[in-house]
């Protein structure tokens, strides 16, 4: 939420520095606890409408195209926060 409320303060050069590195450490992780709890803080980017839902999809189809154990918990994980 604060990452959120700063997004809304100082615009999306904040922001964008912020989901890069996100999205960088969630590329290079190989540990699904931290993979999960990256994907759950874009998760409460989404909620907070900093990030689009075409985001999103784009995080779905990386994880439907490897298609291993791991990525799909992590899916299922995706689909249980956002509400479906």
């Amino acid at each position: 939420m604060f990452v959120c409320a700063l997004h809304r303060l100082y615009g999306p050069e904040f922001f964008t520095t912020v989901l890069l590195g996100v999205f960088n450490k969630f590329k290079t992780s190989e540990s699904s606890v931290e993979r999960k709890n990256l994907l759950n803080a874009v998760v409460h980017f989404y909620l907070f409408q900093s990030v689009s839902a075409k985001l999103l999809m784009g995080i779905v189809r990386h994880l439907l195209e490897s298609c291993t154990e791991a990525d799909i918990e992590i899916l299922i994980f995706l689909m249980h926060n956002i509400g479906l």
